[in-house]
């Protein structure tokens, strides 16, 4: 609708008076305070993220708070399932408790006054329960294969042509993660050893292919089902750290040796094959990867340092070097020094 307007605080009323609050920042605080009453309606609290928050409020006009319900038997499904279906692919915010466990309840804004607002509700619950189902048959199939078995599968996934698979990339990360606990953890070898062989078994289950960002937290839970240590199936998920620049660390020292054995094997692997960073280019995420091999090792207070892991990496990446591992080094060096 169009309508004339005397000045600017007159255009954000008449704006408002038509179904649209012009501010940004005040829509996600009518959003974040109006979604928190709703969740404390059902005695739970609103789970949320800063970006999804921010996302929420770019994409309504005039947001309309919805609150739905799915069934109580989805929550037998791991946490991190049920969030990741919410937030990221129905932008909803779960509700939690005061223990922060979800309760069976999520908040949806709507961008339109609806005439029956238990009819949107209906509407977004019948989406979201198409979404939960889909996930409740990934993990109940995945749980029908040990992760052990998976193992063996991915010599069929290529981690990169020259590079070979992830089944390749897995066995040298593994030796060198057993030689770093050998120098400096001896007494968690044997679940290195076991965490690096099963770290990166969780990319061929079904969840891990419908919801990538599971990959390591998946690997955990299905560790765990299978009756793998806690230390190892924590650490299975720890070796991602950190996600992003300054995220968390790995608290164990297996989640720190394999992660640091990963990412020094990418790092020297990528470097080997003549494919470093160019410029602005870091399609590998090799900088965030070697920015995490150095926070860790300064978090732990290890020992042993570059010279080491670059040395023990080449040496097992000797079949694909481009050119001489000396020169290789030297250039890894120089990348880790800025």
């Amino acid at each position: 609708a169009s309508f004339a307007v005397t000045g600017f605080e007159d255009y954000l009323n008449k704006a408002r008076e038509n179904f649209v609050i012009v501010d940004p920042a005040e829509r996600k605080k009518f959003i974040l305070e109006e979604a928190q009453k709703s969740a404390a309606e059902v005695g739970g609290k609103l789970f949320y993220t800063d970006d999804l928050l921010e996302t929420v409020s770019l994409i309504v006009e005039y947001p309309v708070i919805v609150r739905g319900g799915f069934e109580e038997d989805y929550l037998r499904i791991p946490k991190e399932v049920l969030t990741t279906t919410m937030i990221s692919h129905q932008k909803y915010f779960p509700v939690v408790n005061d223990e922060g466990k979800l309760l069976p309840y999520f908040i949806a804004v709507s961008n339109t006054r609806p005439r029956d607002i238990a009819v949107v509700a209906k509407g977004n619950e019948r989406v979201l329960r198409a979404r939960l189902a889909d996930a409740s048959f990934f993990f109940e199939e995945d749980k029908k294969i040990p992760l052990e078995d998976r193992v063996e599968s991915l010599k069929k996934v290529v981690f990169h042509t020259l590079l070979g698979t992830s089944h390749k990339k897995v066995m040298r990360f593994r030796k060198l993660a057993v030689k770093i606990a050998a120098k400096e953890k001896p007494s968690v070898k044997k679940n290195v050893d076991r965490a690096a062989l099963l770290a990166k078994a969780d990319l061929e289950s079904l969840m891990v292919g419908e919801f990538s960002e599971l990959q390591g937290i998946m690997g955990r839970e299905y560790a765990l089902i299978a009756g793998e240590k806690p230390e190892i199936a924590n650490a299975i998920y720890e070796h991602y750290l950190p996600i992003v620049a300054g995220g968390d660390l790995p608290q164990t020292d297996e989640g720190a040796i394999v992660g640091i054995a990963d990412k020094m094997d990418t790092i020297v692997g990528f470097f080997a094959v003549g494919l470093p960073p160019t410029g602005t280019a870091d399609p590998y995420a090799l900088r965030r990867q070697a920015l995490g091999i150095i926070n860790i090792i300064l978090s732990r207070h290890y020992a042993f340092g570059l010279n080491f892991l670059i040395d023990e990496s080449l040496a097992l990446l000797k079949d694909v070097l481009k050119k001489p591992a000396d020169e290789i080094k030297k250039d890894v060096l120089e990348f880790f020094r800025g």
